[in-house]
Parts: C-alpha cells; sequence; structure tokens
C-alpha cells in the first residue's frame, strides 16, 4: 500500500496539513477521515530522521503519512507531495507542488515579498 510522502523545508502547521489531506482525499475520490493530527518525530538509533509521522489521518488507501524535511539549492516550493511506497527520490515525479499563501511579508519571513514568490511560481 502507499504512504503519502510531504517534503518541505519547515515542519507544516497542523491545519495546512488537514487542508493537504482533505484536497488529496478529494481530488482521488478517496474516504478520509482526520482526527487529531498529531506529528511525530522518526528517530533512527537515537538521532532525528528528519522525517515525521502524521497520525490522525486514516484512509483505506493510505498506509501511512510522512513529513520529509528537506532542503534545495535554490527556491523550493513549500511543499512537493507524492503518493507512493518508498521515500521519493530526486527523479520520482510529486502529484502536487504546493505554496501556502502568507497573510503577508512579516509572516512570510520572506524579504523579497511578492517577487520571491513570483519567482516560485514563474521557476516550476
Amino acid at each position: 500500500m502507499n504512504n503519502l510522502w510531504i517534503l518541505t523545508e519547515e515542519r507544516p502547521k497542523k491545519k495546512v496539513l488537514a487542508v493537504i489531506l482533505q484536497k488529496f482525499t478529494q481530488d482521488y475520490k478517496l474516504s478520509g477521515f482526520i482526527d487529531s493530527i498529531r506529528i511525530l518525530p522518526i528517530l533512527q538509533g537515537g538521532k532525528f530522521a528528519f522525517t515525521y509521522e502524521v497520525t490522525g489521518f486514516r484512509c483505506n488507501k493510505v498506509n501511512k503519512v510522512y513529513i520529509k524535511t528537506v532542503s534545495g539549492n535554490s527556491s523550493f516550493t513549500d511543499f512537493l507531495i507524492f503518493f507512493q511506497k518508498e521515500e521519493p527520490k530526486q527523479k520520482d515525479i510529486p502529484i502536487y507542488a504546493i505554496e501556502e499563501t502568507k497573510t503577508d511579508d512579516k509572516e512570510s519571513r520572506n524579504t523579497g515579498g511578492f517577487y520571491q514568490r513570483l519567482f516560485k511560481v514563474c521557476f516550476y
């Protein structure tokens, strides 16, 4: 059974995860239930593996939901979403590339403001 992989530079808010999960179930016409979302760090050998497991989401076509912390060499979209069994590799194609809308430059912590957001959209 496939897992849902969410690649991001930062740990997402629970309400953002809920929106992503709802969109996924609607687009793929799946039954999914969102309960109390928890984001649990995964340890390997007592050290953080830069991966989290998301609990509180149930869907008969999704085994587990993982958040993988990544960083790019240039501007990176907020979320890349993959629906596959194994952790995504560079050659894999995401089902979604999502840019979370920030309310203003202060919230986004983005000194480039509109122009950096515009660049991210055009980059794809």
